[in-house]
């Protein structure tokens, strides 16, 4: 996560051309309603969907998702592998910057030199440019070299925005979100970010690819979910993202609206510390600190999986806007298990491995959530304390904006906490090693690993995984990477979203190739 098939289809930023008015001769411009707000302008600070998303509008990446969810051309025409280590890209001629400045392979290489420098970041890049090294060949060519074979390099280096050399050295995040900074190949500008108010872009007439139908693009900030439905309805927004799962059914039904709903592939889970020999938000009952956390032993884990009713989560809270989870990896996927299913819930057996772990009557803990990210977050996790109730597990549920929630969430403050993980690549090497691989940057492994949790069995799986560049050889290692995760309950997949857009009837939402995203380029007017 903080993370860029929602990552196969929903897995995440507004990519570029935007939404038409029913009347061709009228002012080009539309107004989304977004649920979730970006963390910052700059493309670099976060892997966090809504920033993605603007960041999609703004600036450009080498490649982006074809239909497959594979590398397709983007600012990179072609590319071609020299050995197992390295990677020649090159580029699309006469490229410009919003400015008409020319982007070149300086600038790809300014860009991952960038990452790693931008302080603060509570979802970074980093991983993806850490075990690599970028050479300028021509101003047109690359070459980009892993330490040791690597599967994703070519995932890896699509991941990364591309910003102008001369606008962006020496800037700070501060600098982009002003729009000082924000100097992108994308097919809008930066106007203006009000935060917690709106976003607007204005169409990049220099941009090489399709340009955008409409001429203004207003992303407006509307968190609660029955304001931003009201605004669709009142004609002030002409798309909407995250609907809730509650007003389905009446929209569908209203003449005035077009419903579009997405598969995604953000599995929401629930990660546990299951490193620290105490943990700050597991107590007894009375409130008193246990010597030992319990969420190290995989027999608790297991118990607190099994207490999970996702069925009933998926059709009561979410009301069908879901699909069960027992995996990190979404279906289709490269390292998808076939005949790995959600387990049925089973309160007996979780309060059996709960006794024979030493806590026959329970313990209390805290689960830690956003309230602002994804669909029904609050009422997710108020069902999840419920469920775990059953099992004797005494719950209190504490929510935050994700601006608050995901660096504490990052720095490893929270016991027990709910999750999201998005994922466009098309295999599930990104999300199992970023994940659940060990803490340890020098490998690149477990860089959204907040729980810490470890296996050497996993890691040995997934390093290899890492670096097989055959498919076939490499799904096999993947799935024995993520077998070993679901015996161990390493952490508890819940469900994998299904996110619904709606739009006035005058528009057609066709989401581009990769994750969904409320972004103005796939917006079109529908057929009279």
């Amino acid at each position: 996560m903080s993370t860029s098939r929602k990552s196969a289809a929903i897995a995440a930023a507004l990519l570029a051309a935007l939404a038409v008015l029913a009347a061709p001769l009228a002012a080009q411009s539309v107004v989304i309603g977004m649920q979730a707000e970006p963390q910052a302008i700059d493309p670099h600070f976060s892997t966090s969907g809504p920033t993605q998303r603007i960041a999609d509008c703004l600036f450009e990446r080498l490649f982006m998702p074809d239909d497959k969810k594979l590398a397709g051309p983007a600012l990179a025409l072609s590319w071609k592998r020299i050995d197992e280590l390295s990677i020649e890209v090159k580029l699309r001629p006469n490229v410009k910057f919003s400015d008409g400045s020319p982007l070149t392979a300086d600038d790809v290489l300014f860009s991952f030199e960038r990452v790693p420098t931008v302080p603060n970041s509570p979802a970074s890049y980093i991983k993806d440019v850490t075990d690599i090294s970028v050479k300028v060949v021509d101003p047109l060519t690359l070459r980009f070299t892993s330490k040791k074979p690597n599967a994703s390099l070519l995932g890896q280096i699509s991941r990364i925005f591309i910003v102008s050399r001369k606008a962006a050295t020496g800037a700070t995040s501060n600098d982009f979100n002003s729009g000082k900074a924000a100097l992108g190949a994308g097919p809008y500008k930066f106007v203006e970010w009000l935060p917690g108010d709106r976003i607007v872009l204005a169409r990049n007439e220099l941009y090489y690819g399709k340009k955008p139908y409409a001429q203004k693009a207003t992303i407006r900030i509307i968190t609660n979910d029955s304001a931003r439905v009201a605004a669709l309805l009142a004609g002030d927004v002409d798309l909407i993202d995250t609907v809730p799962p509650t007003d389905i059914a009446s929209l569908r039904a209203d003449p005035k609206v077009s419903l579009w709903p997405i598969q995604g592939s953000t599995i929401i889970y629930i990660h546990m510390d299951s490193d620290r020999e105490k943990t700050p938000f597991v107590t007894d009952k009375n409130g008193k600190a246990f010597d030992k956390n319990p969420l190290k032993d995989k027999r608790v884990r297991m118990a607190l999986s099994l207490l999970m009713d996702r069925k009933l989560l998926v059709d009561r809270v979410l009301q069908g806007s879901g699909t069960p989870a027992i995996q990190m990896v979404p279906p289709g996927y490269l390292g998808y298990i076939d005949n790995e299913k959600a387990p049925a819930v089973d309160v007996a057996k979780a309060k059996k491995l709960l006794a024979e772990a030493g806590y026959p009557n329970g313990f209390a803990l805290t689960l830690h959530s956003a309230n602002d990210r994804y669909s029904f977050q609050p009422e997710v996790v108020q069902a999840v304390a419920q469920f775990l109730a059953r099992g004797g597990i005494e719950v209190k549920v504490e929510t935050m904006p994700t601006a608050v929630f995901l660096p504490k969430a990052t720095n490893t403050e929270y016991s027990f906490f709910l999750l999201g993980f998005g994922n466009s690549t098309g295999e599930g090497t990104g999300v199992l090693s970023a994940v659940l691989g060990s803490y340890n940057k020098e490998k690149n492994l477990g860089s959204n690993n907040r729980g810490r949790y470890s296996s050497a069995s996993f890691d040995d799986f997934i390093s290899k995984a890492m670096a097989e560049l055959d498919d076939d050889k490499r799904d096999v290692l993947l799935q024995a990477a993520a077998k070993v995760a679901i015996d161990d309950a390493a952490v508890i997949p819940l469900y994998i979203e299904t996110t619904v857009f709606a739009t006035k009837k005058s528009f057609v939402f066709k989401p581009g190739l990769g994750i969904p995203r409320p972004e103005p380029m796939d917006l079109y007017p529908a057929a009279k």
